[in-house]
């Protein structure tokens, strides 16, 4: 196998694409990927339809995975195509979104190592980025989840409202659960009545809301009065542990 040809099966890349160049920087610990689009024609973003290569934007570059300890980057100068209706837009190239400046490996790597340390700088130190980076990739990983995520009617039937302090002092967030499947569904900064209001008018539909039968929550009166007035069908129940604390403290 051709050493252009090892790079295009590691790059997963099809046969629109071309590795021109591969350059070394032994002092650096780097290797840089330039790749070229090798069509006329490329689909365009806003139509869909097959459309000629108009012209093609500066190069950019984007952080991939590493390689053999050498941290590596592609680079790329991406083509724009002229559709039917006179628009000239860039196609999509196949690793990486249009405002991302890492491949979409690096970043599901970023995440893969963030579910392990549960720390963002240490996370930022195994990788050799810097925390900006990893905390970037970590918030649009979670923006796409949410946009990715739907409830049916019939699936927040049992719920948990819960707090957990955060930083130094009395600083709370209250955080909205679905109990049957264990998935947060939203973290509110607070734990008085607005932020209990807000956990469930932000995330429940009307139909939900009738639907629930049951909020599992400590004796928090903001969490009880607010589950009262919005979840009208709904029943509370403390947990085990907060009764027996309770009757621990008496």
């Amino acid at each position: 196998m051709k050493r252009d040809n090892l790079f295009l099966e590691l790059l997963e890349l099809t046969e629109d694409w071309f590795v021109d160049s591969i350059v070394y920087d032994d002092e650096l610990k780097q290797v840089h990927l330039t790749v070229s689009y090798t069509k006329e024609e490329g689909l365009c973003p806003i139509t869909s339809e097959l459309s000629p290569v108009y012209d093609y934007r500066k190069s950019r570059k984007w952080q991939h995975l590493s390689l053999f300890e050498y941290t590596s980057f592609i680079h790329c100068r991406i083509p724009r195509v002229k559709n039917s209706l006179g628009k000239v837009s860039s196609i999509k190239v196949p690793w990486a979104d249009d405002s991302q400046r890492h491949t979409n490996k690096f970043e599901n790597r970023v995440i893969d190592i963030l579910q392990s340390t549960h720390n963002q700088t240490k996370a930022a130190k195994l990788l050799d980025v810097s925390f900006d980076v990893v905390n970037l990739i970590m918030h649009k990983s979670v923006k796409r989840g949410l946009l990715r995520r739907e409830f049916k009617n019939d699936e927040l039937i049992v719920l948990g409202i819960d707090e957990k302090s955060f930083k130094k002092g009395h600083n709370y967030v209250s955080i909205l659960v679905d109990m049957n499947i264990m998935r947060i569904i939203d973290v509110v900064e607070g734990r008085d009545k607005k932020a209990t209001e807000k956990l469930i008018t932000d995330n429940l539909n009307e139909s939900q809301k009738q639907r629930v039968k049951a909020v599992s929550m400590d004796m928090w009166e903001s969490y009880m009065l607010i589950v009262e007035q919005l979840l009208p069908n709904s029943d509370i129940v403390h947990d085990k542990f907060h009764i027996i604390q309770y009757l621990n403290k008496a």
